[in-house]
């Protein structure tokens, strides 16, 4: 449990961080929208994927539960 929980905390942090380093990108050009996107682009992609792969090792646990009892 304490695994989930300390990654949780990392995603937060990570994302703080590109968001300041989007925002510092923006400042110095002045175009805040593309950075900021990309950024949530990034995390969209990164959670649907650690969702998907979640959920695939889900199913494999179960199926293999299922086969044992």
């Amino acid at each position: 449990m304490a695994l989930i929980k300390e990654t949780s905390l990392l995603s937060v942090i990570a994302v703080l961080e590109m968001m300041q380093t989007a925002k510092i990108l923006g400042s110095e050009s002045v175009r805040y929208v593309e950075p900021i996107t990309r950024v949530g682009a990034f995390f969209l992609v990164f959670s649907l994927v650690s969702s998907a792969l979640i959920r695939r090792l889900e199913r494999h646990l179960n199926a293999g539960l299922g086969r044992r009892t």
